[in-house]
């Protein structure tokens, strides 16, 4: 892909969530930010991880997870939770959050939550799997506008 690409897919809006997982007592956050509702009947989402990801694993392994959606004074979280878990470990140490219906970390100082059940791994060619997940929980927790990747200014590759 030349440059031409990726400053045109740069143009697509993105909201910025922090995905949270959970298997056992392991527990993982990241920053992800391909999401999208796929179904009203029922309320379905698609989310894209890396399969590099310790949240890939994690995902594959419990079904579960949760969506995290950050207010736009939140940068410096979302910016914490895309440093990969072989650099951090335990990002989510000292943020403040508990479990939902799924086990998943809601974090307290998000905006709003989705939680979700995978129904289905879609593996494609590429660096990314895509999990189709059922909402079986979320609520909007305090005012806010979200956040977006270009106002965090952070990028892909």
């Amino acid at each position: 892909m030349n440059g031409g690409e990726r400053d045109a897919l740069r143009q697509i809006s993105y909201g910025l969530y922090v995905l949270t997982t959970v298997r056992g007592p392991d527990v993982n956050a990241i920053t992800c930010n391909w999401l999208t509702q796929i179904s009203f009947e029922p309320l379905a989402v698609v989310v894209a991880i890396e399969k590099q990801s310790r949240s890939h694993q994690l995902l594959k392994e419990s079904g579960v997870f949760a969506i995290n959606i950050l207010g736009k004074d939140q940068t410096s979280l979302a910016r914490r939770m895309a440093v990969p878990h072989r650099i951090n470990p335990h990002k989510l140490a000292g943020v403040t959050h508990h479990p939902g219906v799924t086990g998943a970390p809601l974090l307290d100082e998000a905006i709003a939550f989705l939680e979700c059940e995978v129904r289905q791994v879609v593996e494609v060619d590429g660096d990314h799997t895509l999990f189709v997940a059922d909402v079986v929980a979320g609520a909007a927790t305090r005012a806010g506008e979200p956040l977006t990747l270009k106002e965090a200014r952070l990028q892909y590759k």
